[in-house]
């Protein structure tokens, strides 16, 4: 007796499950909710921005990465390499809520930033990560644990 299975690789692949049905554990310790605590000044930020990183793959093949900026919700995919710790995040969108002068050039500097990040580090303890943007003189954006 033949036994079919309806599920295709990319259904697998996205839902993260091998061909034998066992699920794919990664040993990356960053698909949680992020709270962005500072920038490469490492002055405290007055802003509330929430970046999850998750497990899940999109339509696309990239895991998913959503948030709340100041103003605005944004979602884009990402992909990453734990052995050289690269990380690019690929095709942000935003929404389109109006907000104050301030808080739409702080939410402007974020997106940009997220836009050109090309590497990660987390703390052994997995409660703090840092994306580090592929300019010339590379940007840090500081995350710790959302509570």
């Amino acid at each position: 007796m033949a036994m079919f299975s309806c599920k295709s690789d990319k259904v697998l692949e996205s839902l993260n499950i091998d061909k034998d049905g066992t699920t794919k554990i990664t040993n990356a310790g960053f698909f949680k909710k992020w709270k962005l605590i500072s920038y490469e000044n490492r002055k405290a930020l007055s802003y509330n921005v929430i970046m999850e990183l998750k497990p899940e793959k999109n339509e696309r093949g990239f895991y998913i990465l959503n948030g709340k900026s100041t103003i605005n919700f944004y979602y884009a995919g990402f992909d990453f390499q734990e052995e050289s710790k690269s990380f690019i995040i690929n095709d942000i969108s935003v929404t389109e809520i109006a907000g104050g002068k301030a808080e739409q050039e702080f939410e402007t500097d974020f997106l940009n930033r997220l836009a050109k990040v090309g590497k990660y580090e987390i703390s052994n303890d997995n409660k703090s990560f840092t994306l580090i943007t592929s300019d010339t003189t590379p940007k840090k954006l500081y995350f710790t644990i959302a509570e």
